[in-house]
Formats: structure tokens, C-alpha cells, sequence
């Protein structure tokens, strides 16, 4: 007898999907804001970085926005290799690690060395949330 709780249909599996990644976003959006907030309101850490010639001040809003616009980003990617590779998860893990390798450029430019470390944090923990996180939703073709 099948589970009354459970859609088995394409589109709730589609819904049980979407909700699993909308959740990973979620939860990775509030580790780099906690993360954020453990740095600057506990330990007063400056989360400054140069921009060109400016010094730009990490913002918790934009931590949150980053967080979020590159986890949406990275759904559509899965979503797109979904539709045109069976191998999709490889392809968008592979990708994942790629843009974590560069996106750990940006702590460098920090103003101090605590700084670099909570960015870097920040960087690693997105990404050690939003790779597997999204990728163990991959549907197969």
C-alpha cells in the first residue's frame, strides 16, 4: 500500500525535488550567515576586502544574497545537465569544485588575516553545502 504522505507521480517527485534543493540553498544561506555573524558580532573581525583601489565592506546581506544567487545558479546548472547529459552529476560536481577553486581568490584580496580565514570559511562551507547537497538530488536519465 503506498505511503499516503508521498506523491509517486512525476510531479511529486518533481515537488519533492524542488523542495530538497530550495532547502539545501536554504541551509547554506544560514551557515555563511551564522558564520558571518559568529565573526563580526563575537570576535569583531573586520570583514573588509579591496576591490580595485577600494576597501569594501562584507556585508551580512551581502553574504546572504551571494549565498543565495550562486545557489539558485548552481540549481539551474544541475537542472540544464539534467536535461541534456546523463551525466549530470559528474559534470555539475566537477563544475562545483572549479568555481569553489576560484571563488577562493576573492579571501585573498581580505584586508587582514582573520578575515581571509572567516571568507574562506564562508566560501568552503557554501560549497561543502550546495555541491552534495544539490548533486544527491540528480534524477536519472
Amino acid at each position: 500500500m503506498p505511503d499516503a504522505g508521498v506523491d509517486p507521480s512525476p510531479a511529486g517527485t518533481r515537488r519533492a525535488t524542488a523542495v530538497q534543493r530550495l532547502v539545501t540553498v536554504a541551509v547554506a544561506t544560514v551557515a555563511t550567515a551564522a558564520v558571518w555573524l559568529l565573526a563580526h558580532v563575537v570576535f569583531d573581525v573586520a570583514l573588509q576586502a579591496k576591490s580595485g583601489n577600494a576597501v569594501r565592506t562584507v556585508t551580512l546581506s551581502g553574504v546572504v544574497t551571494t549565498t543565495v544567487v550562486v545557489g539558485f545558479a548552481a540549481w539551474a546548472l544541475l537542472a540544464i545537465l539534467e536535461r541534456v547529459t546523463s551525466a549530470a552529476r559528474t559534470i555539475f560536481i566537477a563544475v562545483g569544485v572549479v568555481f569553489l577553486l576560484i571563488s577562493l581568490l576573492g579571501p585573498l584580496s581580505a584586508e587582514t588575516g582573520a578575515a581571509k580565514l572567516v571568507l574562506t570559511a564562508e566560501h568552503l562551507l557554501a560549497a561543502l553545502i550546495i555541491i552534495p547537497g544539490l548533486a544527491r538530488t540528480t534524477r536519472q536519465r
